[in-house]
Order: C-alpha cells, then sequence, then structure tokens
C-alpha cells in the first residue's frame, strides 16, 4: 500500500476547534487536506477491506507536495487501532495503540486544545441539540460535515446537569491525550483555540510547516468556517455559573 511521505495528525475533543485547524491546513494548499477521515470506520464491517479504504484515505487527505493530514478524536484512537491490525505493523515500543502508532511513525502530532471546557461543553450540547455542528461562509472549499450557513436557533438553556456530565467528558478526553503523549514519548505541537482563533494564522501554521520541510506557505484564503456560537451561549454559560456557584459544595443529603 503506498503511503503519503509526511503524515500531520491532529489530536483533538470535540467542539475543541479542530476543524478550524482543518480549515487553515487545507486552505494552504500544502498541509494535507484535513479531515476526520476515520469518522465512518466506528461500525465495524468484517466484508470491508480496510486496507482499501486506508488507502483511500491516504489518498483524499494528501496534497499534491506528499503531506498528508488527519484529524482523530480522543474516543476514536481505540477504534482506529483495531481497525489497523493486519494492515499496519505494530511499533514495538509504543506505550499504548501500537498499530496506531506504528502507522503515525514520524508524524508531526498536532494537540487541539480548548482552555474554556464550560464553553467547549455548552458547544458541543448546543451543537447535538440543533444537529449542526458548524456554520460555514460558503459552500465551495472546506465544508465539515452537518454544516449550514444560516444555523437554527439554539434557545434559552440547556440542563445544568448534562453540561456538568459534558465537562466531565471533555476533562477525560483532554486527560486521555495527555496520557496518549506521555505514554508514548510524544511532544505535539500545542495549540489552545483562544489564541489561534485571534492571532495571525500564518503563525502556528509555520510551525507545522517546518516540521514538515516546507519553508513557505503560500497565500492563505479566507476561512470557510464562522463563529457559531453566538448570546443564546453567551447566556447558557452566565446561568451556568451562577447555578454552579449557588450549589457547589452544598451537602446532599
Amino acid at each position: 500500500m503506498k503511503d503519503a511521505a509526511k503524515k500531520i495528525v491532529i489530536c483533538a475533543t470535540h467542539r475543541s476547534g479542530s476543524t478550524m485547524v482543518c480549515d487553515d491546513l487545507t486552505g494552504s494548499g500544502v498541509l494535507g487536506r484535513a479531515n476526520e477521515h476515520f469518522v465512518n470506520w466506528a461500525r465495524h464491517d468484517v466484508s470491508e477491506d480496510y486496507g482499501e479504504r486506508l488507502a483511500g484515505i491516504l489518498k483524499r487527505g494528501t496534497t499534491p507536495n506528499g503531506i498528508f493530514a488527519v484529524k482523530v478524536m480522543a474516543d476514536q484512537v481505540r477504534m482506529v487501532d483495531a481497525r489497523l491490525r493486519g494492515i499496519v505493523a505494530a511499533d514495538s515500543g509504543a506505550g499504548a495503540f501500537p498499530h496506531f502508532i506504528g502507522w503515525c511513525h514520524d508524524a508531526t502530532w498536532v494537540y487541539v486544545v480548548r482552555r474554556d471546557s464550560v464553553r467547549q461543553a455548552i458547544s458541543n450540547l448546543a451543537a447535538r441539540k440543533t444537529g449542526i455542528f458548524h456554520r460555514i461562509r460558503t459552500r465551495a472549499g472546506f465544508v465539515p460535515g452537518r454544516a449550514r450557513r444560516f444555523p437554527r436557533a439554539l434557545g434559552s438553556d440547556l440542563p445544568y446537569a448534562d453540561l456538568l456530565a459534558e465537562i466531565d467528558q471533555v476533562t477525560r478526553a483532554n486527560l486521555f491525550w495527555r496520557s496518549f503523549f506521555e505514554r508514548n514519548r510524544i511532544e505535539p505541537i500545542e495549540l489552545v483555540y483562544e489564541e489561534i482563533a485571534v492571532a495571525d494564522r500564518r503563525d502556528y501554521l509555520r510551525r507545522i510547516a517546518a516540521s514538515c520541510g516546507i519553508a513557505e506557505l503560500p497565500a492563505l484564503p479566507e476561512r470557510n468556517l464562522q463563529k457559531l456560537s453566538g448570546p443564546e451561549n453567551d447566556s447558557i454559560y452566565r446561568n451556568f455559573m451562577d447555578t454552579l456557584l449557588k450549589t457547589y459544595g452544598e451537602r446532599r443529603r
């Protein structure tokens, strides 16, 4: 099976800003065609040729200069590792998920993290409630799944208990990545959403490009992704924090 010359693996949690990173990488034209390429591997089909499917992923995710990019969520790693068994040799030095590590040999690892886990949790619950995960400027260019130009209204609130549970999921997913990097002796390029969303994107893209041996970046198109959250998210955030202040530390009777 023909492999890409160089891989970029974006390690993410849901609603962390990783799709914006995919938009930026793909828009560069030289840093792979980043996407959640393994998302359809969740349901195992014994009749499927996963070697052939992997070859298709490599083809879709590689730019003409031989750079491949993929986004992998924390809750997908175990599944991806299982599907790669029998296709990719295990890395004998891996501390965890040896087939995934073997396939990502010499990859550039990029870890996207969101500092505000409350807003991340709100974003994820809101996306599931409305069925819209991304807002786009145009249907041309980079278009992720479940995206719309004009998203539906969210509503005024999300259940406090649901948000607490979602924050717990976000925390555990980030702890998973920290453990994954430590066990496999990986030092990723860490991107903080709150910083890269407002800074010159060329700054962080140059760091990734340098790790791939690319000295210069071409002109970048406008981001196709637009901010999805609005005043409703801010209201939900304030209500959640108010409730937390009122109830945290109460004795359970």
